[in-house]
Formats: C-alpha cells, structure tokens, sequence
C-alpha cells in the first residue's frame, strides 16, 4: 500500500510543494534538484483526505519487542505490514505473531501484552483507561506491573471474557479446539461467560468451552500449564524490575504509572536526568555524547491513514521523546529531550495533566521544484503540524512568516526522498548544498 501512495506522493510532488508550509516555499527558487511532475487536483485533494485533522491519540499501543515475525494490518488497510520496535498500534489494528515469534505490546507505563506464536488478536478498544483486546487464536498475556482505580483490562476470547481486578499477569490461551483457557499466575480476575460472572483467584485455572456447562475452575491449576511462554514473560518482567537500579528524580516519577504518556521512567537506563531547576529536568541521552548526534538521525517514516507521517526510532529508547514533549539544544547540555511545555505567555514550562501522542515533532518543507523533503524538529513553543501523505499540512498552519528555530539555526536538517520512504531507509543528513539552500530559505523569510 505505501508504494501506492509513494506514486501519488511523486505525482504531486510539484503541488506539495508550493501547498506546503506556505512562507518557507514560496519565497525560493531551485538551483540543485530536478523538476517534478505537478498533481492534478483530484489526486492532491485525496491526499489531503487521508489523514485526521492532527494525527494525534489519546492513547497509543507501542510495539515493544518482537522476536521473528510480527505483522499488524491497520484500520481500512488491505495488506498485512511487519512491524519494529516502536512501531504504534492503535485502536481496530489486527496483530498476527508468525509460528515461533512472540512479541510484546506496551499499553501504559508497567503495563504490557505479551503475545505467543500463531496468535491472533485485535486492539478492540484503547481508551484513556480502558484498553480491550478481542483473541482469537494462541495464548496472549497481560502483565500489569501498575495500577490504578480507574484502569479497565479486558481480553475477549470465544468462551467468556477475562478482566483483571488488580495489578498481576494473567494469560489466556484459545486453543486449537476452540476452547478458551484461563490462567491467573499472578492477582486476581472476573471472568464472564453466559451463564454468568464468577471470579478467578491466583494460581486458578479455568477451561471455558462454547457452552456454559463446559466451565470446569481448578484451583490450583496453574502449574501444569507453566510452560516456555510463562518462562519469557518472567524473563521480561525481570528486565522492566531493572530499571529500579537507575536513578530517577523524584519530579519526574509523576509519570509512572501513566496510559497517556508512558516509557520515561526507563530513560534513565540509557542516558541522565539533569536539573534546569527545583522540579524541571531534562533528559540527555547517552548517544548524545558522540561527536555530531542528533534526533531523528536512527530510524524511518511510516505512513499511516490514522495519524499521518509516523517516526518509528530503531533506538531502544526511542519511544516518548519522538511522540511526546519536545528536543532542545543549550550549551550546557547539548540536545536534551523533556516532557514539560511552554507557555510563552506566561513565560514558564510546566508538566501537562494528560499527553497525547503524536506522530512525530518536525517540521517539514520542500524548496520549490526539489526532489526531497527536509525536517527539522520542532523546539519547545513551536507548535506542531500533522502532515498528510504528500506532506501537504492537514490543516491551515497560519504561520507563514515562521521557521523553526533548528531551521534557523541549521541544526538536525534532515533530507528524505520517495525512495527512502519506500524502503523505509533512515534519513540522510542535509549536505552543504542543501544547507545552503536552508540558509537562503532563512534570509528571504526574515
């Protein structure tokens, strides 16, 4: 499907680019990309349709682990798509493991869905908190490693539907007979079939047939199933208890436990929280050490029709400072990543009540007649534009004397092609000629 919308994206490549971002590009002339093919009108409206008004969700399943083959097909899609690490999965997307493949989705923070080989399930609803996954075949997991009052879990199955009462791991297999079979390891859960709703304690089991006479609990039962699956799920519990080890501030811990906004916690496996003052920090990443790094320099463009042109990091960190919260660059710390916002009027930053997710904080543009787009992300303040498949914004930006300040500034200016987003390649950094280009950019707009 993407290579269909990649002929698209080529047809109307000349309209998008005097659409898009309309003071960047209208006020340059091209002196070192070939020409391109101007779209007719009922193309480039179709583009403009493909996508929400702002691509943004209120909650957002995250592609954790995958091991051998994971493939999802997303809402009005036709054709089933592998999956990565950080990858989302929204609400209505089928998720397939192929045989010996298991994968891990991350609904929350300390919240996850671990799933076995040949299973197959739907995200039938994801909601602020309620999250419900309808399987229809294998053995799928919650573990819940957090709580709270207000959380709702449901795994439907065709014998009945399983739903946590407490923080714990629960498991339910449909088997290939077609019965469904429940395992409590760890908390306690509600299981509902029709001939009623009765509870299932820790270290219970439960066979759930088609019809209500076939409901047999074994209290107790849990061991005899204890199998290589179970032994993994324990494995990644294990890892998520890691994180324990490193130090994060006590302002930042806000967060654990969060749907809306969720992996900060683990940030600190993998770079320091620094104080700008009393309760704000930011977050540097280890890789920010080396000479030259940037965001967005380790990963690639997806395209959803849901939520537009998505960044999926190959970085294992890679997930909230992509989606949430904003890239900042200062002298003290270089490129630094936090979840605060800023009020300009007000003059501060502060913690918002409830995130939600984006497809990614750039901003893009295209120089007229060039044959690549190029980005930049957006720095705290700036607001952000969702884009549709051609890169058209799917709104009016109502900025056209704006440029980024990392534009300005020519700091992570990136260039991606169609080819690159064909092939789902990382994006290349701008060489001198296209940094030029940037620069004469920035001088016609002031």
């Amino acid at each position: 499907m993407l290579s269909n919308r990649l002929i698209q994206w080529n047809m109307a490549l000349g309209l998008a680019g005097a659409l898009a971002l309309v003071g960047l590009s209208s006020s340059c002339r091209s002196s070192d990309a070939n020409s391109s093919t101007a779209a007719n009108s009922p193309v480039a409206a179709q583009a403009v349709a493909d996508v929400v008004e702002d691509g943004s969700q209120d909650r957002v399943a995250r592609v954790a682990l995958v091991e051998g083959q994971v493939s999802v097909l997303p809402v009005d899609a036709d054709d089933w798509e592998q999956v990565d690490v950080n990858e989302p999965v929204l609400e209505g997307y089928q998720v397939y493991a192929d045989d010996n493949s298991r994968g891990e989705l991350m609904l929350g923070d300390g919240k996850y869905a671990r799933f076995g080989d040949g299973a197959t399930f739907t995200v039938a609803r994801l909601d602020p908190d309620y999250a419900q996954v309808e399987l229809q075949h294998g053995a799928l997991a919650y573990a819940l490693d957090q709580w709270s009052d207000n959380d709702y879990y449901e795994i439907s199955a065709p014998g009945g539907a399983i739903v946590p009462q407490q923080a714990g791991s629960y498991r339910v297999d449909v088997l290939p007979d077609g019965r469904t079979r429940v395992v409590v390891l760890r908390g306690v859960a509600e299981v509902t079939t029709p001939d009623g709703t009765f509870t299932v304690n820790e270290g219970d089991s439960v066979d759930l047939g088609y019809e209500p006479a076939q409901v047999n609990v074994v209290a107790g039962g849990a061991p005899q199933y204890h199998d290589a699956f179970d032994d993994w799920g324990y494995q990644r519990d294990t890892y998520y208890q890691s994180y324990s080890n490193y130090d994060v501030p006590q302002p930042v811990r806000v967060f654990e436990g969060r749907n809306d906004i969720y992996g900060i916690l683990g940030l600190a496996a993998y770079g320091v929280w620094q104080a700008l003052d009393n309760d704000r920090y930011v977050w540097v990443p280890n890789d920010a050490r080396r000479a030259g790094w940037t965001p967005y320099d380790n990963g690639y463009w997806d395209y959803s029709s849901v939520v537009g042109w998505n960044w999926v990091s190959h970085d294992e960190w890679g997930w909230a400072p992509y989606h949430y919260g904003r890239w900042d660059y200062n002298d003290r710390y270089g490129w630094n990543w936090a979840p605060y916002y800023g009020n300009q009027t007000a003059g501060v930053t502060v913690w918002r009540e409830r995130y939600r997710w984006q497809p990614a904080e750039v901003y893009f543009y295209q120089p007229p007649q060039a044959n690549y787009y190029a980005f930049v992300p957006l720095a705290p303040g700036e607001a952000y534009v969702p884009y549709t498949v051609n890169f058209v914004p799917a709104r009016d930006v109502q900025a056209v004397n704006f440029r980024p300040r990392f534009l300005r500034e020519q700091r992570a200016v990136y260039v991606v092609s169609p080819q690159d987003l064909e092939l789902r390649a990382r994006p290349r950094r701008a060489d001198r000629l296209q940094l030029e280009r940037v620069a004469r950019l920035g001088d016609e707009q002031v």
